[in-house]
């Protein structure tokens, strides 16, 4: 199995059962995942404002954006990712298609960290790389090791 395929399965296999809208202008991601997902369960959209307007009206969990390399208005589609982010309680997915690999100089880098995104992978298909990033309310910070009754909430241990 090639990894792109790896890649967007692990992407399926938590939302076969789920609706899955798709934030694409290019169709590169779209055209994948209709190849591999049940097509009533995909709502395509290459719109700000219909992406808005569906999620108030549809059941979407999921959202994915594909944002590419040549991309106007980044400053909007920013805007858009941070208002989604929190507005959006379900899984929700960015793949920034780039023609270098150079992702930590990427302006959408930098705003997806600050997001609370966390990076999962990134791979090379011909002449792009995929970056693929993720965000959910209810994961999106890691509990510490320190944080837990065992030390620091044990009073019995504090004398030791």
């Amino acid at each position: 199995m090639d990894q792109r395929k790896e890649i967007f399965n692990n992407f399926l296999s938590q939302k076969k059962s789920e609706r899955i809208l798709i934030y694409d202008k290019n169709k590169k991601i779209l055209n994948f995942f209709l190849d591999n997902c049940d097509h009533n369960k995909i709502i395509h959209i290459e719109n700000n404002k219909k992406l808005l307007e569906i999620l108030k009206t549809k059941n979407v969990k999921n959202i994915i954006l594909a944002l590419y390399a040549n991309e106007k208005n980044i400053n909007l589609k920013i805007k858009l990712i941070a208002q989604l982010k929190l507005f959006f309680p379900g899984d929700f997915s960015v793949i920034r298609i780039l023609n270098n690999n150079n992702k930590i100089k990427d302006v959408y880098y930098k705003v997806l960290i600050s997001l609370g995104f966390k990076f999962l992978s990134d791979i090379k298909i011909n002449d792009d790389f995929y970056f693929f990033y993720k965000y959910n309310i209810s994961n999106y910070k890691s509990v510490p090791d320190w944080l837990n009754s065992d030390n620091w909430a044990n009073p019995q241990l504090w004398e030791k």
